[in-house]
């Protein structure tokens, strides 16, 4: 069985947890979610992907919003403009 990780800590809102329940995919997702107070330890990226997210100069974010709409923005600039 999986541990909590802090990414679950946040990403399972009360909403997620009953979109993932109706879905069935809460078995497989649920064991990230937040233990009590255990949520797990820090999440670290390796040196591949801080020198992927430094070299970048264009990312796309993606939410959904609790109505389940995506909502996707894009964001650019010179390579280093999001810090790691």
């Amino acid at each position: 069985m999986r541990a909590p990780t802090r990414y679950g800590s946040i990403a399972f809102s009360a909403a997620t947890v009953g979109r993932q329940t109706a879905a069935g995919s809460i078995h497989r997702f649920g064991p990230l979610m937040a233990d009590g107070d255990d949520i797990g330890p820090v999440d670290e990226l390796d040196g591949r992907f801080t020198d992927l997210i430094r070299s970048t100069d264009s990312f796309f974010i993606a939410t959904v919003t609790p109505s389940g709409w995506p909502y996707i923005q894009h964001r650019g600039g010179p390579p280093g403009f999001v810090h790691v």
